[in-house]
C-alpha cells in the first residue's frame, strides 16, 4: 500500500517550497489538492510514497523533478 499522506511538517515543508519556487500559497486544508496532483507522479520517478516524493524535490539537483512537480501544482 502506497504512503500518500503528508505529516504536517512535511506539508508545510513542501507549501514553503511550492512558495518559494513559484509563489502559490496554499492553506493549511490543501493537503487533498497536493496528494491529486503529486500522486500520479510517484510511478514516473520511482517513489514509494508521497513523503518520499516531497522529500526529493526538495533535494537541488533534482532539476526534473522540480519542473514537474512545479508543473503539476500550477497547472490546471
Amino acid at each position: 500500500m502506497t504512503n500518500n499522506t503528508l505529516t504536517d511538517r512535511e506539508y508545510a515543508d513542501f507549501c514553503a517550497f511550492l512558495e518559494q519556487h513559484c509563489g502559490i500559497v496554499l492553506g493549511i486544508n490543501k493537503q487533498y489538492l497536493v496528494k491529486s496532483r503529486l500522486s500520479p507522479l510517484l510511478s514516473q520517478f520511482k517513489c514509494q510514497s508521497l513523503p518520499e516524493l516531497v522529500k526529493l524535490v526538495m533535494d537541488i539537483r533534482q532539476r526534473e523533478l522540480r519542473a514537474v512537480v512545479i508543473d503539476a501544482m500550477t497547472t490546471y
